[in-house]
């Protein structure tokens, strides 16, 4: 069995960001630990609207569509990599 240099390596992204697009082999922060993405996370788009209130008046801004990305805990796209460690760089 033949072992491959790049199936241990592994790309620091810092902190999970809802809004980005990880590849395989991508690590990040999240919730106190770190993960590891073992497949490519294809982009999500939703729909979020905003509504403003005050006293007076009622306000709704557009509808708007925004990329979201899959969360740490999916685990088709995420395993766990670390317990309680903000950055493996160190």
């Amino acid at each position: 069995m033949a072992l491959s240099i790049t199936d241990f390596k592994v790309t620091w992204k810092g902190a999970w960001r809802d809004k980005e697009s990880y590849k395989k082999n991508d690590v990040v922060y999240w919730r106190g630990k770190s993960y590891r993405c073992i497949e490519d996370t294809p982009m999500n788009y939703t729909i979020s609207s905003e509504a403003m209130i005050n006293t007076n008046s009622y306000g709704q801004y557009q509808p708007t569509i925004r990329k979201r990305s899959y969360r740490p805990d999916d685990r088709r796209y995420w395993t766990l990599l670390l317990a309680g460690n903000d950055n493996i760089e160190t």
